[in-house]
């Protein structure tokens, strides 16, 4: 019986190609943590990202809940991953993003124990990934300078980050980048618009002929009834983020018919509330994303796998290894431009010894 050993929490700092800039703030360097689980002949990995949009979330934060994670969990058989997530979910309701690092690392030494990869476990159907590019809420040049240097690269699918705060140059960045990528975007307002706002940035992308498959988030979290009204007059799905942390968020959002796209991420949600709520999601006709936060590759695995093996998947927004400056970790998923697909011969997340 395999059992955890010993698991190592420390500090992973990582620094930006670009400032990474949006309607909730700017960072140059992200401040993860990194958590090794040893189970003696293999080792499970997890990271935890922090993020603009959970600020309290912080690596210090983090790091002590993980450490407290650690000594609970030590000498478990790792047989039992599910239920000690469970328990740890159960502990800590108020930190999703560093108990989802713990499930990870968790899934990935029970995967590797059983020979299997992480696409096998989630459903093993071998789907080849096209991520799309986040392109930050920088000056409407800057950020088309970054997107025809992407474009050389085969990249063809950007997210447009906009902050309502300077609603002409968000428009001016639209329509830039649509312009110059001939091909439908998606727009990510990350809370930052006004009701009155939303209704300009409609009649625009209707007035500019500009291709857009979908508006992320454009309200602050809490407020559905923007939401509801928006969708109503929409021609473009809806997609919420930062509204959905939670099953019951998702409930809740469904029976108010108040989104067309629900963007799950593991980092924010944890790994088994994530899984429950894009099975409810995908049960009931609604369309899914799977999305990241600053993960590394490291930390990307698990979400690249999981939308590889499952198929669940209609957007997909797994670029944030990307977004560093450089890429010193190596992971089970090959990246070949914006086209992501799982290395053969895997076992859990393919990320080896580190």
């Amino acid at each position: 019986m395999a059992k955890i050993k010993k698991i190592l929490i420390r500090p992973l700092n990582l620094p930006l190609r670009n400032p990474f800039r949006t309607a909730l703030g700017e960072k140059t360097v992200t401040k993860n943590i990194l958590v090794t689980l040893d189970c003696g002949g293999f080792r499970g990995y997890g990271e935890a990202s922090s993020s603009l949009a959970m600020p309290e979330a912080t690596q210090e934060s983090m790091g002590k809940i993980l450490n407290e994670c650690a000594k609970k969990i030590s000498g478990s058989s790792i047989e039992n991953w599910e239920e000690i997530c469970e328990n740890l979910v159960k502990k800590y309701p108020k930190h999703p993003t560093a108990i989802s690092a713990m499930e990870c690392a968790l899934l990935d030494a029970f995967c590797k124990h059983k020979k299997m990869s992480l696409a096998r476990f989630f459903g093993g159907k071998s789907v080849r990934l096209e991520t799309d590019y986040t392109l930050p809420a920088l000056g409407p040049k800057e950020t088309l300078r970054i997107a025809q240097g992407l474009i050389k690269k085969k990249f063809s699918k950007f997210k447009i980050k906009i902050t309502g705060k300077n609603f002409e140059e968000d428009l001016a960045r639209i329509e830039s980048i649509f312009r110059s990528a001939e091909r439908s975007v998606l727009i990510d307002a990350n809370q930052g618009l006004t009701e009155k706002q939303s209704v300009r940035l409609l009649r625009f992308i209707f007035d500019h002929k500009i291709g857009v498959d979908l508006i992320e988030q454009p309200f602050p979290k809490h407020d559905i009834k923007s939401l509801i009204k928006m969708r109503k007059k929409s021609a473009y799905m809806i997609a919420v983020d930062e509204s959905l942390r939670t099953f019951s968020d998702a409930k809740r959002i469904i029976e108010a018919d108040a989104a067309d796209v629900f963007n799950i991420k593991i980092a924010r949600m944890g790994l088994l509330q994530g899984l429950r709520t894009a099975q409810y999601v995908w049960s009931l006709g609604k369309k899914l994303m799977i999305g990241c936060m600053m993960e590394s590759a490291i930390g990307l695995s698990t979400a690249v796998q999981w939308a590889s093996g499952s198929g669940q998947f209609s957007f997909i927004d797994l670029d944030s290894f990307l977004l560093l400056k450089s890429l010193p970790y190596k992971s089970g998923f090959a990246s070949r431009g914006p086209f992501l697909t799982v290395k053969k011969g895997v076992l859990g997340s393919g990320v080896g010894n580190l």
